[in-house]
């Protein structure tokens, strides 16, 4: 999205020094759906499935199943959007990545997580991997980052940084088609305050505490968004998650969220 030349916004912007509105985006979107991608995921698998039958948790311990279904997604790794958004030269880098995941977490998807025997939509196991993913991914971000300031102290040591990027988990709920009930469990695999956990019901991984609860990750920030995403469910007028309305108020809100959290809420908390 690009701000027009002549806008009269222009002048209220605080833009970096060199920038070119004209040459960079305000905002730009990938579509990265599980956030890492197929070859990694499926090495996790393959190492929590090893782990599991080694340590007797696993819920099947019979031959490890194909992880995914012939249903299509998109996703990349984090070192490829990474590097393209926030760890590029400046000025051309942004301040912030704004990512959102969880509606694509479903059995339908990770067909070869999905269990009959277990209680709820045999969803169980796809929660406990998603646990056990964004634990991987945000130690990736935060390395990149840390490896990325890093570089950034030595090129300029005696300068204050003021630009350090912030970044954002959002968790908006999806079609109650795929796992719409079970995005709240996601969100407490992130949100340091509401994480509660019940050890024996997860058969992959056992945790007692959320991802972020972590101080190894200073950069990366969850923001809740899944009831605001809830107010105007009328505005996803198709099943396709990228199919959402504007004009009936949820981008609108989403986008007053996240401006209100990053101007006000984080700067303090950095």
């Amino acid at each position: 999205m690009y701000l027009d030349p002549s806008s009269p916004l222009l002048p209220t912007l605080s833009l970096p020094r060199g920038s070119s509105i004209t040459d960079m985006p305000l905002v730009t979107s990938h579509r990265v759906g599980l956030l890492l991608d197929k070859e990694e995921l499926e090495a996790l698998h393959t190492e929590q499935y090893t782990v599991s039958s080694t340590t007797g948790t696993g819920a099947g311990m019979g031959e490890l199943l194909p992880l995914f279904s012939e249903e299509v997604f998109w996703s990349l790794l984090p070192s490829s959007y990474m590097c393209e958004l926030l760890l590029v030269p400046t000025p051309l880098r942004y301040g912030m990545l704004v990512v959102r995941t969880g509606g694509h977490w479903t059995t339908t998807l990770f067909s070869g997580l999905a269990d009959a025997v277990l209680p709820t939509n045999r969803i169980e196991n796809v929660i406990a991997f998603f646990g056990c993913v964004m634990e991987v991914w945000a130690v990736h971000v935060q390395w990149m980052l840390d490896e990325h300031h890093e570089a950034e102290r030595w090129k300029s040591w005696w300068v204050r940084d003021d630009t350090m990027e912030k970044r954002i988990v959002i968790r908006p709920y999806q079609w109650n088609w795929y796992n719409w009930s079970n995005i709240r469990e996601m969100n407490r695999m992130f949100d340091v305050n509401t994480a509660q956990w019940s050890p024996e019901r997860y058969v992959l991984i056992r945790k007692k505490s959320s991802v972020l609860a972590s101080l190894r990750f200073p950069d990366i920030h969850f923001f809740s968004i899944d009831r605001p995403a809830l107010l105007r469910s009328d505005a996803h007028v198709a099943s396709d998650c990228l199919h959402i309305m504007t004009g009936a108020g949820v981008l609108e809100v989403w986008t007053h969220y996240i401006w209100q959290l990053v101007s006000r809420e984080l700067p303090g908390r950095i």
